[in-house]
């Protein structure tokens, strides 16, 4: 099956990632937000 939606990926976007590392879901994203901790998660009305 051909994975059209790669196409549309920026170029320093992975098409796969390891999640070896990680134990569960919850493991991922609790890390995922303690290394982006102070990265904004969103913006509304440039506020």
């Amino acid at each position: 099956m051909e994975k059209i939606w790669l196409k549309s990926y920026p170029d320093d976007v992975p098409h796969d990632i390891d999640v070896s590392p990680f134990k569960s879901l919850t493991h991922l994203l609790e890390e995922s937000f303690r290394r982006n901790a102070k990265n904004p998660f969103s913006v509304c009305m440039d506020c």
